[in-house]
């Protein structure tokens, strides 16, 4: 992860989105320790989406 991170950052990137629902917290923590970036979790993304339905 670390590493995949790392090369996404030197290739240009921006933010790393990390593309499933099985990624936790420590994944997250490990991508932006090798990339400095921005680091979207699936599962918090989608909580917090439900979250602004429910407050309506």
């Amino acid at each position: 992860m670390k590493g995949a991170a790392e090369r996404l950052q030197q290739h240009g990137a921006d933010l790393i989105v990390l593309d499933c629902m099985g990624y936790n917290e420590h994944h997250k923590k490990m991508a932006i320790v090798g990339s400095g970036l921005p680091v979207i979790l699936p599962r918090t993304l989608t909580a917090r989406i439900a979250l602004e339905y429910v407050e309506k």
